[in-house]
């Protein structure tokens, strides 16, 4: 009888921690769960505040679509002029002008008016891409141009999207990480800015290594780089 009741009481003590162990674990990991939850939001919100907040890093940009074509029987070195005033606030120099085949294009300034050249061939359309900027603070930047004013380009826009902007960036990297920690209460972040060339254009907090609750959130964007 002795051996069958310690036998007994010996089962009942280890199927008991068993179960306490099966609770405990519950519990951790409902604990985990509630903080990687916390985390997720917050990165969700850090990222949010990348867009729109007082950390912003991105802001918007306009883009026209100016249109040439050649009917003449000869190929022309043509001019053409854009009147940013028309569209609204804007920043000359920030402006960014590409064809439809990448290539860019030097302008001059002369009263919120741009004006760059290219080389229509005869019977033929080209297409170029103008980007400006309403509130950055690049330094003036002007070119000599040459050509003739001998066809019309009809413009069309502008559309807004938002960038990375350049003056925003460098504010950033003027931050104090420790008090943008206190200021959203959060125990770590790190922000990163990388080019479809991998190199870095920001690199702002740390990455603490072999922490459990680390969430990633990636976004593609554009970036502004006027020498780009």
């Amino acid at each position: 009888m002795e051996i069958d009741y310690l036998f007994a009481v010996g089962v009942f003590v280890a199927v008991f921690a068993f179960a306490v162990l099966f609770v405990s674990n519950n519990v951790m990991e409902q604990k985990e769960d509630i903080r990687l939850n916390i985390v997720k939001e917050n990165a969700d919100l850090l990222m949010n505040r990348m867009i729109d907040g007082n950390i912003s890093l991105m802001s918007p940009m306009y883009r026209l679509f100016v249109y040439a074509e050649n009917s003449n029987s000869t190929d022309v070195n043509e001019l053409i002029f854009i009147d940013l005033n028309k569209f609204g606030k804007n920043d000359p120099n920030s402006v960014i002008v590409y064809d439809s085949n990448g290539n860019k294009y030097n302008y001059s300034v002369s009263a919120n008016t741009i004006v760059f050249s290219s080389i229509i061939q005869a019977n033929s359309k080209k297409m170029f891409i103008v980007y400006f900027d309403d509130d950055s603070n690049f330094p003036a930047m002007n070119n000599i141009v040459e050509g003739d004013n001998s066809i019309s380009e009809p413009i069309y826009g502008p559309e807004e999207i938002y960038v990375i902007q350049e003056k925003l960036v460098q504010r950033m990297k003027g931050m104090n990480y420790e008090d943008t920690l206190r200021m959203f209460e959060l125990s770590g972040f790190q922000v990163s800015v990388i080019d479809r060339n991998n190199t870095s254009i920001l690199d702002f907090g740390y990455y603490v290594g072999g922490r459990k609750n680390v969430v990633i959130n990636k976004k593609p964007v554009l970036i502004q780089n006027r020498g780009s």
